[in-house]
């Protein structure tokens, strides 16, 4: 009786060994691009940049969406403008005609524009029109040229800034105005950045995050970007006097993104 047992033991071991040891199923194959056609080719300023993709796939291919579109300098600038539509030839499931459609800004740079999308065998539904398998398919990308535009990389420069009161002490709320200088449009934050609201400011002993960011035009190329500071810094409490830095970004109409670094003294409370 005791011999069985100790059989039974050591089968249910195997097994829990063996079942521990069982290699998980590969993830389904990406989709496969056979061709790409961009047109027009070369782009300009204000054109909708058309690409056509026709994939295949051993389950199927029903999806087909631009994920992400980046200026020559690598900035990301959004796919809002994008739409995709799909076709299938008859009843054929695995092979499929993707369009993707782009409306360029009438301002963008010269040069090598980047657009990456993905492809996917999930049929959409009515909730969820574009599902994601998991783990995602890696995306697809293609390149254009754009000519006629603006051939600036400069971002904006930081012109001057202060606080008020002048001097920031521990505990008293103040405000910090950044003036910043660029000759096209200026905006606040790099695109698609949800806290460029938000201004940090911190050292290895204190930090201050301050809050209601706006960015106001002053002239046709400069803005003034005003941070609120609540003044209740986070950190030792002593007559320490600490030196605290902060960046801002901010970008042009060309998605060109500068971090402006800000650096001030705080002063302990009387």
């Amino acid at each position: 009786m005791l011999q069985r047992s100790f059989y039974g033991v050591v089968v249910l071991a195997m097994l829990g060994a063996l079942a521990g040891c069982i290699t998980p199923s590969a993830p389904p194959s990406p989709a496969t691009v056979d061709s790409v056609e961009i047109s027009p080719q070369p782009a300009r300023p204000g054109d909708t940049i058309t690409v056509r993709i026709e994939a295949s796939h051993d389950v199927a291919v029903r999806n087909g969406k631009a994920v992400a579109l980046a200026t020559p300098q690598g900035s990301g600038v959004g796919v809002e403008n994008c739409s995709s539509s799909l076709e299938h030839p008859g009843e054929d499931l695995t092979h499929a005609t993707i369009t993707i459609a782009c409306a360029l800004p009438a301002l963008v740079s010269n040069g090598t524009w980047t657009l990456s999308y993905r492809l996917n065998y999930l049929a959409p539904t009515t909730d969820n029109p574009f599902p994601i398998q998991a783990p995602p398919p890696p995306p697809h990308t293609v390149t254009f040229e754009v000519v006629g535009g603006s051939d600036d990389v400069s971002p904006p420069t930081l012109v001057s800034y202060h606080t008020s009161p002048e001097v920031v002490t521990r505990g008293t709320p103040f405000t910090v105005t950044a003036r910043v200088r660029d000759d096209s449009a200026i905006f606040l934050g790099a695109w698609n950045a949800p806290n460029s609201e938000y201004l940090t400011f911190s050292s290895s002993h204190y930090s201050n995050t301050c809050s209601q960011g706006t960015l106001t035009l002053v002239s046709a190329t400069e803005a003034d970007v005003v941070y609120i500071c609540d003044g209740s810094w986070i950190g030792p409490v002593g007559p320490v006097t600490e030196q605290v830095s902060g960046i801002v970004s901010v970008r042009d109409a060309l998605y060109n993104t500068a971090q402006l670094l800000l650096t001030l003294d705080v002063q302990s409370a009387a």
